[in-house]
């Protein structure tokens, strides 16, 4: 009796455990990913302003992959969505060099036309406004953008549109990344955060016998 009850409290605390926020997709050997580092509430629900930070890492990014004669070999522009109504956005900080473009609501176009676009209310994008292609892909090097997003109602990272805009030495554009989230936490997570609790259950019943 007691193996069952401990069995059927263990599957309700993983029902109830919350699991990493990060949602990740590898593209062009490089990895880019939205996760949250705040919240207005502890369960992470609900209306209200949440720090969302999106990621690039290009320590095995390969900028010749799946090109035939320009290459991306810098980042020019990266934008995201949150499945959620946005009211107000600004970027907080950023590691990535350079100066960029903040409070702009908008996307980026898919046809070949460089920097972000206006008219999109429920997306946010930013470019790098000045100076030389200071953000290299060859230089093995893994950024963050940090932004202050209020919401109407519920975001999420998973199952969301996210892009990432490449120019050419010549400062063309070379190439777009335009993918989708995982739409549920990578299995890995799950399965960590199982033997986890499996592993603490399994101590605390060890204690209960003695």
């Amino acid at each position: 009796m007691k193996k069952k009850v401990f069995g059927i409290v263990v599957v309700a605390l993983l029902a109830m455990a919350p699991v990493a926020s990060a949602a990740s997709i590898t593209w062009h050997g490089g990895v880019f990913g939205l996760d949250f580092v705040s919240c207005p509430t502890a369960e992470c629900t609900g209306a209200g302003t949440y720090t969302v930070q999106y990621t690039a890492d290009f320590r095995n990014f390969n900028a010749y992959l799946g090109n035939a004669s320009t290459y991306d070999l810098y980042l020019y522009a990266i934008a995201f969505k949150v499945g959620a109504p946005i009211t107000a956005a600004s970027l907080l900080n950023t590691s990535a060099p350079g100066i960029w473009q903040t409070d702009r609501l908008g996307w980026m176009d898919a046809s070949g036309s460089i920097g972000c676009d206006a008219g999109e209310a429920s997306s946010i994008c930013e470019h790098l406004l000045v100076g030389p292609l200071s953000v290299s892909t060859t230089d093995g090097a893994s950024y963050y953008w940090n932004f202050s997003v209020t919401v109407g109602s519920t975001p999420t990272v998973y199952g969301q549109p996210i892009r990432a805009e490449f120019l050419n030495a010549n400062g063309e554009h070379s190439g777009l990344l335009s993918e989708t989230t995982p739409s549920v936490p990578e299995p890995a997570s799950v399965l960590l955060l199982g033997t986890g609790l499996l592993g603490f259950g399994f101590l605390a019943r060890r204690r209960a016998k003695k």
